[in-house]
Order: structure tokens, then C-alpha cells, then sequence
């Protein structure tokens, strides 16, 4: 399975990176450099465990900024951790409940 570095930039600028598989999945540990993400032993990216408080310190974040795929998402600065949906079908749920609780439609668990 290939493996390719994403870019996720925060709010004032800064950037990580991370490791996306041929699937299009992408994988929480975060980088400083696309060099350090790539060179990470896969193994490790998989079986990666959350940090206890990394969804208390996350931000909203833009993944491969500047390109026609760029999306919105979730991460971790200080604790280097995506938060946020891992595919593009996570990402279509998660909008879909917030658009129902939104509207008092049908909540999803």
C-alpha cells in the first residue's frame, strides 16, 4: 500500500504534516516536517494511540491548503494529533449530523 505526506495548517499559519494511505485515509500522528511523516514506521502510525487530551486542544485546521482537495478538519497542535474525520466519507457523517441536530432532525450515533 502506498503512502503520501498531507499538509494540515492551522490558524496562524503553522503547518504539520501527516501520512495518508492509497485509500485515502488519513492517519493521526502528525509531523514537523513531510521528511520526519514519511519516514515514520508504518506499523506505528496505525496502532498510534490518542492522546487523553488532544480533542481538548484542537482547532480547526485546513488540509492541503491551496489545493482543489483542501478540506476543513480538526487537529492538535501541541500534541501533533489529527482530531478530526480521517476519510471524506467521515467528514460527509459528520456534517450530516450537525446539519440534523441543526434542525432537530434524526441523531446519529
Amino acid at each position: 500500500m502506498s503512502h503520501n505526506p498531507y499538509i494540515v495548517q492551522f490558524p496562524d499559519g503553522s503547518r504539520l504534516y501527516g501520512v495518508s494511505n492509497s485509500s485515502g485515509v488519513l492517519l493521526r500522528p502528525l509531523f514537523l516536517s513531510p521528511e520526519e511523516a514519511m519516514s515514520f514506521p508504518r506499523e506505528a502510525l496505525y496502532d498510534a494511540t490518542e492522546p487523553c487530551e488532544a480533542s481538548h486542544t484542537d482547532v480547526k485546521v485546513i488540509i492541503e491548503p491551496g489545493e482543489a482537495w483542501e478540506s476543513e478538519n480538526r487537529a492538535s497542535l501541541k500534541l501533533m494529533w489529527l482530531t478530526g474525520p480521517q476519510t471524506s466519507n467521515e467528514r460527509l457523517a459528520e456534517e450530516s449530523n450537525s446539519e440534523h441536530e441543526l434542525y432537530g432532525g434524526i441523531q446519529w450515533e
